[in-house]
């Protein structure tokens, strides 16, 4: 049914009849469902007074309220296709050059009430109430909040310098939240025998990879997911040189790889099916392998690690043994890609190490070939 104020259509299911009101305004189409015939004609009837003004020029009160109904709808539209919180970590995941975006992905995955959330409609105060909403729920140290703070910080760093997110203004809702207080720091180092009985239980690994990805983590001190991420465009095999790309510390880091590294990756690349990755997914060499912690946790357990020895133990690990084999902390620093000596320092605090000159003999390692 058409009306001068717009049109009414009536929508039939099985066991009852809507109505839905249309109208057109400045060439959009606004339309509204209702139960009854005479709500919808009623609606219809309140945006007719839209751009109705007093003698004096001004929109009426009539026009006014129409209009807000207009601007409610508007609303409504815009946030039904703006990004969602979800939508954008999913991006996030699949663009970002970051080397942990996928432990940040997981991490951002458990802000669960913000995940359908319009991205630029999350505030601080949202935040802050989710933040130690998951602290709570999880148990978390504030070291470990902070990491979730700084994957949602990082998160919004990566969509502000996205061309299409520019217009939607996004502000970081992490911006000046206070911190927890960190920890001394975690300290937990594998001597010599233990790398070695480490390395002899990834070789009966169920995924072959696992071996070669430790020992490149023992040998380079590199962070988690700058081996796992290795692309074989990144390796000089040549050379032997390894070209670790967009580092924690924001930049990129080339590393030398002693000869028997070299034969290694060799070796594995000539077994492994083509790919862009060199430590590529056990079933779809489309991706890397960054998951592999379930592998992980058997060889821990066939060595008779630490419970709770984690990957990134490794990177403390071959500090610890560089320091007591005679590298200076400046060269550590420059091996394991710190910012400062500062953090390089806190090995040595720990091992009571404070002055080195000799040279580091990592043949140890061969201990489990």
């Amino acid at each position: 049914m058409t009306t001068s104020n717009g049109t009414i259509t009536p929508r039939k299911s099985k066991h009852t009849t809507r109505f839905n009101a249309q109208k057109q305004y400045k060439g959009i189409r606004y339309s509204k469902l209702f139960d009854t015939k005479a709500d919808a004609q009623e609606w219809l009837d309140d945006l007719s007074y839209l751009g109705a003004t007093d003698s004096a020029g001004n929109p009426t009160r009539k026009a006014k309220a129409a209009q807000m109904i207009i601007d409610e709808i508007d609303q409504q539209r815009a946030r039904n296709i703006t990004p969602t919180l979800k939508d954008c970590i999913n991006i996030f995941a699949r663009e970002s050059n970051t080397a942990s975006v996928d432990k940040y992905a997981v991490q951002l995955g458990r802000f669960s009430e913000l995940l359908l959330k319009p991205i630029n409609e999350i505030t601080r105060l949202d935040f802050e109430l989710e933040i130690r909403r998951i602290r709570r729920e999880r148990k978390l140290t504030p070291s470990t909040a902070n990491r979730y703070q700084a994957a949602f910080s990082s998160l919004f760093k990566f969509l502000a310098a996205h061309d299409d997110f520019l217009q939607y203004g996004l502000v970081n809702p992490t911006k000046d939240v206070p911190r927890g207080k960190e920890g001394a720091g975690r300290m937990l180092f594998l001597d010599k025998a233990e790398q070695v009985q480490l390395l002899q239980a990834c070789k009966e690994s169920g995924w072959s990879g696992l071996y070669l990805l430790v020992y490149m983590l023992l040998l380079t001190g590199s962070r988690r997911n700058e081996i796992a991420r290795l692309r074989w465009e990144n390796v000089d095999l040549k050379e032997g040189i390894i070209n670790l790309v967009g580092t924690k510390n924001g930049t990129d880091h080339a590393i030398k790889l002693p000869p028997s590294a070299i034969t290694m990756l060799k070796q594995w690349k000539l077994s492994q099916p083509v790919s862009h990755w060199v430590f590529q997914h056990r079933t779809d060499p489309r991706r890397p392998m960054t998951n592999f912690d379930h592998y992980w946790r058997e060889a821990k357990r066939a060595a008779k690690m630490p419970e709770d020895l984690r990957v990134h133990d490794l990177r403390h690990t071959t500090a610890s043994t560089m320091l007591a084999d005679g590298y200076t902390l400046e060269q550590i620093k420059a091996t394991l890609n710190h910012k400062s000596v500062m953090m390089t320092n806190r090995y040595a605090h720990a091992l009571g190490i404070t002055d080195t000159v000799a040279s580091r003999d990592i043949d140890f390692l061969q201990g489990a070939m």
